[in-house]
């Protein structure tokens, strides 16, 4: 039966979440996907400044340019994460997807029934809030998504911004196809969006938090400016649980040299059929708990600056004072010189 989201939302599986369906042009998609050759390239300055903005005024802390390939949600850009890629089987935009010409808007995401089970809402990480717009080429196919979380809900969203955001990241992913430097796209970007993440993969730079002290914010039309220093995320642990396997808990030894503990963690979570494995609930623990700490960290730093602003106040008013103190000590001594 047809929903209220304009399709039958699939149960059919082990996990308490509904599966999101799969695209009618998705052959399609994954072509266009590939003709991009986006996948697995490094991150670039210019696509992490639109996830600032995002954060910034849509007043969210986590915002993320990304692309959905057949087994999981891979993020070009991001602010406010660490992960570079997650399940799709778990990826919100999975939804997002189904209608390149709609926004996504889920102002309490423990109140619709495609999200609300899902671990990145039940667990650690908590998102509330959910809001998206899908990346759409010439060819009316969507190949990823602009979007933001929240820990907390909201009353009304506004997705202007977002669609001038993806509206910028498709300009900018058709100059590099037209660029000379689009040939020097990583190869494994055309061939390897069919199937898992490669454990060999060459990792991409890890996404960066989001500055909470940031007090002006550029433009969606202004030049590049230079990435804003970062907060390193604590090393965080989780405890895994009873019911993993032996097998489950190997996953977790750490990687060959060159590959990366997130391109590990995504391809450790889906099969070959492109779903999750018997250890997906326990990796999504894993990276809840990351961006939790992430959002933790950004947290403290605002109270650092904050603490910082009420010293800096505090110093103003004292030199003030030693100054109007000067100022009676001066017409003092000049008093008395006078009357001698």
């Amino acid at each position: 039966m047809v929903t209220s989201y304009g399709y039958e939302l699939d149960f059919s599986w082990d996990h308490p979440w509904p599966r999101a369906p799969v695209p009618k042009d998705e052959e399609l998609r994954l072509t266009e996907l590939e003709r991009y050759q986006i996948l697995d390239t490094p991150q670039e300055e210019r696509f992490n400044k639109l996830c600032r903005i995002a954060c910034k005024e849509m007043k969210c802390p986590i915002s993320a340019v990304s692309f959905i390939d057949r087994t999981k949600q891979w993020f070009k850009a991001n602010s406010g994460l660490t992960q570079a890629a997650i399940p799709r089987d778990v990826a919100l935009c999975a939804h997002t997807i189904m209608n390149p010409r709609s926004a996504v808007v889920v102002l309490d995401t423990t109140a619709d029934e495609r999200f609300k089970n899902n671990p990145l809402v039940t667990r650690a990480s908590s998102v509330k809030f959910y809001a998206a717009v899908p990346l759409v080429t010439s060819r009316n196919v969507c190949i990823g998504t602009v979007f933001v979380f929240d820990v907390k809900t909201h009353s009304s969203c506004e997705t202007k911004l977002l669609q001038k955001i993806a509206a910028k990241v498709m300009k900018y992913l058709d100059e590099r196809l037209t660029s000379p430097d689009a040939a020097a796209a990583p190869a494994a970007s055309a061939t390897t969006h069919r199937s898992s993440l490669p454990s060999n993969a060459q990792p991409a730079s890890e996404p960066q938090p989001a500055r909470a002290s940031e007090e002006r914010h550029p433009s969606v039309d202004e030049p590049k400016t230079p990435s804003p220093p970062s907060v390193k995320a604590a090393p965080t642990s989780s405890p895994v649980g009873s019911a993993a396997s032996s097998q489950d808990e190997s996953a977790l030894v750490p990687a060959a040299p060159g590959t990366s503990s997130e391109q590990t963690l995504a391809t450790s979570a889906v099969g070959n059929n492109g779903e999750m494995t018997n250890m997906g609930a326990m990796l999504m623990n894993l990276l809840a708990r990351t961006t939790e700490t992430q959002q933790q960290l950004a947290a403290q730093q605002g109270v650092m600056f904050e603490t910082l602003g009420h010293h800096s106040e505090q110093l103003n008013s004292l030199t003030e004072t030693l100054t109007h103190l000067e100022m009676r000590i001066d017409r003092t001594v000049k008093a008395k010189a006078a009357h001698k």
